[in-house]
């Protein structure tokens, strides 16, 4: 079963919350040669120490040929940009990157021009260029998700024009790492389910959801043409 950001963005209310205490923590360490490194707050038991397997025949890497756009929209039917694609042209590795308009880097509106994805907009909870894939398992048994959430942690978006509710342009190498969201005692404090400052994530328990990088399953889009 795929997640709801497949047919809406990922945000369930749109704010311009910023991450308490400065920079986000997108929970994961720097990169190098492409591969996730080690938890920089793993726990020996908690979650942040969680390992996962990338899903049977994830690539490890995907180029500009094949890839399949299946919708664009935006404003002001959605307070976001969005796109959707199926990599490779196979629905398992479902794309959705959502630009949100008036917030973050986007803070004067989204406009052509180079964006390199880094700080907030490497942390689901709080980013405003958000790139997600939703890589499907062939069998959600022992324990997996359907699929698994991976997430930009760096890349360049080029934006080629902005018209109604459309963006247009392309993604350079971008590396994207498994996450998961987890509510604990980590997690920012909050009221109703659909409180503002949660940004991207839901309020449940009093907790907002937080983003928790998982090691040992990465991939990247070589260029992706939208």
């Amino acid at each position: 079963m795929r997640w709801l950001s497949y047919v809406v963005p990922l945000a369930l209310a749109a704010c311009t919350a910023s991450p308490p205490g400065g920079a986000p923590d997108s929970g994961f360490s720097p990169w190098y040669d492409a591969s996730p490194r080690p938890l920089t707050d793993a726990a020996p038991d908690g979650p942040d120490a969680r390992a996962v397997e990338c899903p049977p025949g994830l690539p490890d890497s995907f180029d500009a040929s094949g890839n399949t756009i299946t919708n664009k929209n935006g404003p002001p039917t959605f307070d976001s940009y969005n796109v959707f694609a199926d990599l490779d042209g196979n629905p398992r590795w479902f794309f959705a990157m959502n630009l949100y308009n008036q917030r973050g880097r986007f803070a004067g509106g989204l406009a052509p021009g180079k964006y390199d994805i880094s700080g907030e907009d490497t942390d689901y909870q709080f980013c405003a260029l958000c790139v997600s894939m939703f890589a499907d398992y062939d069998q959600a048994d022992g324990g997996n998700p359907a699929s698994l959430h991976m997430f930009a942690q760096k890349g360049t978006l080029i934006v080629d024009s902005v018209s109604g509710d459309e963006v247009s342009g392309h993604l350079d190498d971008v590396l994207l790492g498994g996450i998961e969201i987890v509510y604990d005692e980590e997690s920012q404090r909050c009221g109703d389910i659909d409180d503002d400052v949660c940004v991207n994530t839901i309020c449940l328990n009093n907790q907002c959801g937080r983003q928790v990088g998982l090691v040992g399953c990465s991939t990247s889009i070589q260029r992706l043409n939208f």
